[in-house]
This record gives C-alpha cells, sequence and structure tokens, in this order.
C-alpha cells in the first residue's frame, strides 16, 4: 500500500468521524477538534489515505497534527541557539492496522510515519524552512519514534516548549530528528 497524505480540510466530517485509533483523546481530536486548531493556528492536520484510492477516498489510516515550533539551546560559552523545527503534536494509526504488517514484514505504523517524515522534509525544502522535527512521545509511541528505521532522539541540551496547552495525555517524552544528511538518509533508505 502506498499512503499519500492530505489536510483533513480536504475530507468529509463523515469520513473523519469514521476514523478509530482506540485512544479517545485522539479520536475526539480528530471528529471536533481539527477546524477549531487549524483556525486558531495551532495546528494543521493532515489524514493519510490509499494513493490509489485518491481522490474516492473510502477510509483514513492515520492522522498527524503540525505547527511551527523552535528549541532553544545554551552553550559553555553563553551563546544561545535557536534550532527551527515542525512539531509533530499528534500521530496516530488506524485501530485496524495497530501491529499489522505489510506483505514485506515491515510494520503499517512505520511506514506511515516514516512518509508523513518524508512529506516534512519536502515541507521543509520548499514551503516553510526548519531543521529539526520535534515532538512529545507517549509512551505508547516511544518505540516507534526511536525505532531504528525512524531514528528521533532525546534532545540533549535543548529547551522544549513546555507551557503550551497539550491534549490530556500524561508522561510524554521530548523527542528530537535533524534534517540533517544522516535524518534525510534515514528517511529516504
Amino acid at each position: 500500500m502506498t499512503f499519500k497524505w492530505i489536510n483533513a480540510a480536504d475530507v468529509s466530517q463523515d469520513l473523519l468521524n469514521k476514523f478509530s485509533s482506540g485512544g479517545q483523546a485522539y479520536d475526539d481530536y480528530l471528529h471536533y477538534s481539527h477546524n477549531i486548531w487549524a483556525a486558531n493556528g495551532e495546528g494543521v492536520t493532515y489524514v493519510a489515505v490509499l494513493e490509489e484510492d485518491y481522490p474516492a477516498i473510502d477510509r483514513i489510516h492515520a492522522f498527524c497534527v503540525i505547527n511551527a515550533t523552535g528549541l532553544m539551546v545554551s552553550r559553555e560559552d553563553e551563546a544561545v541557539e535557536y534550532l527551527s523545527c515542525c512539531e509533530i503534536r499528534l500521530f496516530a494509526i488506524s485501530r485496524s492496522l495497530r501491529g499489522a504488517r505489510d506483505e514485506y514484514g515491515e510494520k503499517y505504523s512505520v511506514n506511515l510515519f516514516k512518509s508523513f517524515l518524508q512529506d516534512l522534509y519536502q515541507m521543509s525544502t520548499s514551503v516553510i524552512g526548519f531543521r529539526a522535527i520535534y515532538l512529545n512521545s507517549n509512551d505508547d509511541g516511544y518505540h516507534l519514534y526511536t525505532d531504528e528505521a525512524v531514528g528521533f532522539m532525546e534532545p540533549a541540551g535543548y529547551i522544549p516548549a513546555t507551557d503550551e496547552e497539550k491534549l490530556d495525555i500524561e508522561g510524554c517524552t521530548p523527542l528530537l530528528f535533524f534534517l540533517d544528511d544522516d535524518g534525510i538518509y534515514k528517511l529516504f533508505e
């Protein structure tokens, strides 16, 4: 299966309402709040559909919410550095794909996430520049994001934004992915 990521605003609300990740906070966001966040500039939601079905979409396989952010780091020489980032605020896959593998034995969750990261890389070079991708991972997603095939790591030395309101999801770990030569190679290998 090849996935295509499109803006949730281009999909009917009826189709969005059929999506189920198995996580109530995630499903409620997609069903009730995605358009409010977009209107308030808090995040834009993209949904994954099968490329061969587009534009006759009948199912959403995942969704992801992004916004622009930045991290600060203070160096020993007291210089302050700013790192421009795209923040992934939410990522959820369909309950039916959790743990499922494609015909090559690859997990759909890894395929979907990497395909979105590839789209983000394209955005970073053509829409709005950023040098890294930042997210706060819950326990369920930590292994996906830090998987060798993906390559997020804990942002040692960087100061994450902690005061902004997130969904009611406790115990998140900040993670960072650099869009440098190594990161780009990982995305497209």
